[in-house]
């Protein structure tokens, strides 16, 4: 691969370029970049243009980023993570919303990483629940919380058996029946999980209380920011976007209810299905 072109909800395109044979894989492609599809388009918004090197530089030029590295024919990991935080800054300039949640049978799983988001999502598809996106979903906030896109590929620190190997983390695909093939998804419930098998705890939260929670979730912010190297590329919101998510949010939250639940898999899990 010399260039390859990616298009994202929101009509937000990009590409990657390089100097040398370069694999992407898909599957990982689609675990860190919710709504991606490989299109044959060349218009883009940014660019990310890699050459091979051993000397190791990188720089800015408008939209495009410039790196020299020896990759090897392998695509960074941290290059996944590149396009992530300039794509979730191109959603808000739309006034679209990457979530770090997972959605399943229209409940929005919110939960940062080790919280068990993607076991109890897991264990919903077992359920019968459809999933809809598995790590990050793109939302329009509106009358209501509309799920519009998200991540197919599921990763998780489990070990899955033939999934692609990583890291410590492994990553693979739900049979085609299992997904949510619908193009949007309309919230109906927003629940906070956490995994622990000493308590159980199940709170509907008022409205203060879940925008107050609920409002970093829907920024990201833990996202943010991605190293190359030892360039920092800050993913700074538009002007004015996080008063406008506040205001959105507050307004959508006195129709969508919310709800905590920590305790062990078992119960987490009945609970929803109880909603």
């Amino acid at each position: 691969m010399k260039q390859i072109f990616l298009s994202f909800p929101g009509k937000i395109s990009a590409s990657i370029e390089s100097n040398a044979d370069l694999k992407i894989n898909n599957l990982l492609l689609r675990a860190y970049l919710p709504g991606v599809e490989i299109t044959s388009s060349k218009k883009t918004h940014f660019k990310i243009k890699h050459v091979e090197s051993l000397r190791k530089k990188i720089f800015q030029e408008n939209n495009q980023i410039i790196i020299f590295d020896s990759w090897k024919g392998k695509l960074s990991l941290d290059i996944y993570h590149l396009l992530y935080n300039l794509v979730r800054v191109k959603l808000m300039e739309k006034k679209l919303f990457c979530v770090h949640a997972a959605c399943v049978g229209n409940y929005l799983i919110v939960g940062h990483t080790g919280t068990g988001k993607t076991t109890i999502s897991l264990e919903l598809v077992k359920k019968g629940l459809k999933l809809f996106s598995g790590n990050k979903t793109i939302v329009l906030l509106g009358k209501q919380i509309s799920a519009i896109a998200g991540t197919k590929t599921i990763t998780t620190k489990q070990d899955f058996g033939n999934a692609l190997k990583y890291g410590n983390r492994c990553a693979f695909l739900l049979k085609e029946n299992q997904y949510d093939q619908s193009k949007k998804a309309n919230i109906k419930a927003i629940i906070l999980v956490r995994l622990n098998d000493g308590v159980k705890e199940f709170d509907e939260m008022n409205r203060l209380s879940a925008l107050h929670n609920l409002y970093p979730y829907f920024m990201d912010a833990v996202n943010a920011d991605t190293i190359i190297q030892d360039k920092v590329f800050v993913g700074t919101p538009p002007k004015g976007i996080q008063e406008l998510l506040a205001r959105k949010l507050s307004k959508t939250l006195k129709k969508i209810p919310v709800y905590s639940i920590t305790g062990p898999k078992s119960f987490i899990v009945n609970k929803i299905t109880q909603l």
